[in-house]
């Protein structure tokens, strides 16, 4: 199977647009650039590299309802069901 070549962003981080591989070169990753890469990783159904994309402690909001869920455990508990339906998004 091809693979879409890992496409640059920024400094040091490249992604490939499958779930096998979300790579970041470097842990510099600037924040303008994290909005991206989690587009990345919640389009290609990959949990781990979207829950990596996030700090241990952080707190997000979970769609559609609003609820809050803080760390990565919660954050994974509250996404599971969102990611096994397929979802797609897109960054502006």
């Amino acid at each position: 199977m091809l693979r879409a070549p890992p496409r640059p962003l920024g400094s040091g981080i490249a992604l490939a647009r499958d779930s096998a591989t979300i790579r970041l070169s470097d842990a510099g990753a600037h924040p303008e650039e994290i909005h991206a890469l989690i587009e990345v990783a919640f389009n290609a159904g990959d949990l781990d590299a979207f829950l990596a994309l996030h700090e241990d402690d952080a707190t997000t909001v979970v769609p559609p309802d609003g609820r809050r869920a803080t760390g990565h455990a919660a954050i994974r508990a509250a996404f599971v069901p969102m990611f096994a339906s397929g979802p797609r998004t897109r960054s502006r």
